[in-house]
């Protein structure tokens, strides 16, 4: 019991920037207790080694997700912020046109799109954090600023429970801002897990 709830924690904090430490710690107490509960379960000293092998699984996953969150994380941060801004277009100046005014152009919608199959742990980082496991597909409006969106989805714990192995999906996360996408991400996979991010 140890091992799954630790694991589950593990998984849910993973994917939320700078607190995902905390589920790499916890993934690794899970697959320590994990293992600890499966070499005992061998040794027929517990009647429930189902529980101890999702628990072992969810610390694995959640290990995983926290690098993979971190990597892409600072990955995305160094693109940000080492892109240099595009040259200007050289060219004769503009010469003012007489009539009116034409008209401001209407800024499009700004939301995060995320698409897969069955559930999905989501977390968003836009000027706050929040986190949430969803139906998909799932829609969240943005605000202005940086933003980072990480999806991730883990099999079933019915699915090791009936097969002894967990169910496959996919997941995928796509930025729109002001009418148009400007970051699309998807992976496949049991674990499979995808991040978004865009400075706005």
């Amino acid at each position: 019991m140890t091992a799954l709830v630790t694991g589950i924690i593990g998984i849910v904090l993973s994917w939320i920037p700078f607190v995902g430490f905390i589920g790499f710690i916890l993934g690794l107490i899970a697959v320590v207790f994990g293992a600890l509960g499966w070499a005992k379960a061998h040794k027929g000293e517990i009647s429930n080694p189902g529980v101890t092998k999702v628990g072992f699984f969810l610390g694995v996953a959640a290990v995983v997700f926290s690098i993979i969150a971190w990597a892409s994380f600072a990955s995305h941060m160094d693109k940000t912020f080492n892109t240099p801004p595009p040259a200007a277009p050289a060219g004769p100046p503009a010469v003012p046109q007489e009539g009116p005014a034409p008209a401001p152009v209407q800024a499009g919608p700004s939301y995060a799109e995320v698409f897969g199959d069955g559930q999905a742990m989501v977390s968003v980082f836009d000027q706050g954090h929040s986190s949430n496991t969803v139906e998909l597909p799932h829609r969240v409006d943005l605000k202005e600023g940086y933003v980072s969106v990480s999806v991730s989805r883990s099999p079933s714990v019915e699915s090791y429970m009936e097969g002894g192995q967990g169910d496959s999906g996919s997941v995928g996360c796509r930025i729109i801002r002001n009418g148009e996408v400007v970051d699309e991400q998807s992976a496949q996979g049991q674990f499979a897990s995808v991040s978004c991010s865009k400075m706005y």
